[in-house]
C-alpha cells in the first residue's frame, strides 16, 4: 500500500515538473541570471529570487501553454503524453496551477524591490500565451512573437540588480537570444514538420520546402555567430581569453551547421545541429558569467 502510494506521489510530483516543462525553464532562468550578473556581480538574495522568480513565471507560462493546447497536443507524438493531453490531469487543475505557478513567481520578483523586473516577467508571458501560441495556428511569423519572449529574460535579470532600460549591454545579449531563437524554431520544424502539420499549425514549410528551410536557417546561424562577435564591443565582455573562446565557438557552431546546404537534409544531422545550437547558447552564457566573475 506505501509503495503504491508512493509511486503515484512521485508520478503526480513528474506530471508536475513536466507541466512546466522544467527543463526550459531552468534554462530561462539562467538567462535571467547572466542578465543580473551581467550588471553587476553580487551573490545576493536578489540574484535567489530572480532566478526562482524567472524559473516560476516561466513555469506558469508553460503549463498555460498545455491548458491552451490540451486539444492539440494529442494530434502529435511529441506532445501526446503531456498531463493535461494524455488525460493524467484535469485541466481545470492544470489552469490552477498555471495560475499559482504564475502568480507565486511574479511576487518572488516582486521581492527585488524593483517593480520593472516582475513587469517585464508578465510581458514576457502575456506575449507567450496570449499572442504566440494562439498565433501558432494562423500564421508562420508567430515565429517573431516566440523568439521576442526567448530574447527577454535576460532584462528581466538586468532590472532585478538596478540596471536600466537603456543599457547597450543588455539589449546586445537579448537581440542575440532573439536570433537564436529563429535557427531553433526552424530546425524543430525541421524534425517535425508532419507532426506540426497533422495538428494544424501554420509554420513555414506551408511556403518552402525543407531544402530551403535548411538554407534559411543557415544564414540565420551564420548571423547569430556575426552578432555574437560584436557583442564585445557592447561590454558583455571584456577579457581576451573569453573572446578568443567566443571565437572559436562561432567557428565551431558555423562548421556544425554546414549540413544545412545540402540537398538532402539528414534527419540525425538536423537534430545534431539542433542539440549543438542548444549547447553552444548555453556555452556562450556560461562564458558571459565567468567572464564577469573573473
Amino acid at each position: 500500500m506505501n509503495s503504491s502510494v508512493k509511486i503515484e506521489d512521485t508520478s503526480i510530483i513528474k506530471d508536475l515538473f513536466d507541466l512546466g516543462k522544467y527543463r526550459i525553464s531552468i534554462s530561462v532562468a539562467i538567462t535571467a541570471l547572466v542578465g543580473f550578473l551581467l550588471y553587476e556581480v553580487k551573490f545576493d538574495l536578489d540574484l535567489i529570487l530572480t532566478f526562482f522568480g524567472t524559473m516560476l513565471m516561466s513555469m506558469g507560462s508553460a503549463s498555460y501553454n498545455h491548458w491552451q493546447e490540451r486539444k492539440i497536443d494529442p494530434m502529435m507524438e511529441r506532445t501526446k503524453g503531456r498531463p493535461i493531453a494524455s488525460g493524467r490531469m484535469d485541466s481545470g487543475k492544470g489552469f490552477a496551477i498555471s495560475s499559482i505557478l504564475s502568480l507565486v513567481g511574479m511576487l518572488l520578483l516582486l521581492g527585488t524591490s524593483e517593480i520593472g523586473a516582475m513587469l517585464v516577467g508578465l510581458v514576457t508571458l502575456l506575449i507567450y500565451n496570449l499572442v504566440y501560441t494562439p498565433m501558432k495556428r494562423v500564421s508562420n511569423l508567430a515565429v517573431i512573437p516566440g523568439a521576442i519572449v526567448g530574447g527577454l529574460p535576460p532584462l528581466i535579470g538586468w532590472i532585478a540588480a538596478g540596471g536600466g532600460f537603456e543599457a547597450p549591454a543588455i539589449w546586445a545579449l537579448a537581440f542575440f537570444l532573439f536570433l537564436w531563437q529563429m535557427p531553433h524554431f526552424w530546425l524543430l520544424l525541421l524534425l517535425f514538420d508532419e507532426q506540426y502539420e497533422k495538428a494544424g499549425f501554420v509554420m513555414l514549410n506551408k511556403l518552402l520546402n525543407k531544402a530551403q528551410i535548411g538554407r534559411i536557417t543557415f544564414v540565420w546561424i551564420v548571423s547569430l555567430a556575426s552578432i555574437a562577435l560584436i557583442i564585445p564591443f557592447y561590454g558583455v565582455i571584456d577579457n581576451i581569453f573569453t573572446q578568443i573562446l567566443f571565437f572559436i565557438a562561432e567557428l565551431m557552431l558555423v562548421y556544425n551547421a554546414r549540413y544545412l546546404l545540402e540537398r538532402e537534409l539528414d534527419r540525425k544531422r538536423i537534430r545534431k545541429t539542433f542539440m549543438f545550437i542548444n549547447i553552444y547558447v548555453l556555452l556562450i552564457l556560461i562564458l558571459i558569467i565567468i567572464d564577469k566573475i573573473i
